[in-house]
Formats: C-alpha cells, sequence, structure tokens
C-alpha cells in the first residue's frame, strides 16, 4: 500500500487545476482562431488531459487514505459500488439511451442542476440494474461482483 504525502496532495491539486485551466484557455483561444469550436486540447490523448488526470488521481488518493476509515459510510459505499463498477460502466449507456428515447434529458432545468441530477440519476438507476443481474445465479457471470 502507497502512503501519498501532502506534498504530492499539494502538487497533484495544483497539477490539475493547472491543466484544467489551460485546457479552457487553450481550446477558447483555437476556437476563436478557427472560429468554430474544436476540441484538440480536450481529447483523452492529450498531455494536458492526462497529466490533470493524474494530479486529481493522487489527490484523491490521499484523501481517501487519510480521511476515509473502514467504519465510514462512504467507505462502505464505495466498497459497495466497486463491485459493480464495471456493470455500471456497461448497463449506463443503455439507461441513457432509454432516457433519451423518453425525452428525459439534462435541459429539463437549468443545466447546472439538470446535468448533475442526470448524473446521479442515471448513476444510481445503473447501480441498480448492475445489482439485480449480480443477484440472479445465472446473470451473474455477466457482471461479477
Amino acid at each position: 500500500k502507497v502512503k501519498l504525502t501532502k506534498r504530492i496532495f499539494s502538487v497533484g491539486l495544483f497539477t490539475y487545476i493547472t491543466s484544467a485551466i489551460l485546457i479552457a484557455f487553450l481550446t477558447w483561444s483555437y476556437s476563436l482562431y478557427v472560429q468554430k469550436p474544436h476540441e484538440m486540447f480536450y481529447v483523452y490523448h492529450s498531455p494536458l488531459v492526462v497529466l490533470g488526470a493524474i494530479g486529481i488521481f493522487a489527490a484523491l488518493i490521499f484523501i481517501g487514505q487519510s480521511f476515509i476509515t473502514e467504519r465510514c459510510v462512504v467507505y462502505k459505499f464505495l466498497i459497495f459500488q466497486g463491485k459493480a463498477s464495471f456493470g455500471i460502466y456497461l448497463v449506463h449507456i443503455l439507461v441513457v439511451m432509454i432516457f433519451n428515447r423518453f425525452g428525459v434529458s439534462f435541459m429539463f432545468i437549468n443545466p447546472w442542476f439538470g446535468i448533475p441530477v442526470m448524473v446521479v440519476m442515471i448513476f444510481l438507476i445503473s447501480l441498480v440494474i448492475v445489482r439485480l443481474i449480480q443477484g440472479v445465479l445465472v446473470l451473474r457471470m455477466i457482471v461479477p461482483s
């Protein structure tokens, strides 16, 4: 088990924030240059995205090791959903497609509120579906826990 220090947390958080600001600024300036929205600096393999992901990963690991104990409710929830995370990844797109078919979208209210609400709804519905699948012996092979 790797123990992260406050210095690694600080560097990780700084790296994430710096990367996010640079991505926003470079995306904005390049979009102005080509006179249309462009995602050149925000693709998965962009160096800034990779650095930002590494930075936030280090910061979150430090927070997890420092503040979340085995008796904590958050820890128990993380273990519970961790057993379903691959299944959630596989099922969530179906939930999104069903929402789209019935016209349910984040635009039902201000996007600042609607997007987080949709994320939580899709996550929870996907989690329930996966845990139900894991409860059926024959289907358990599809989404192991």
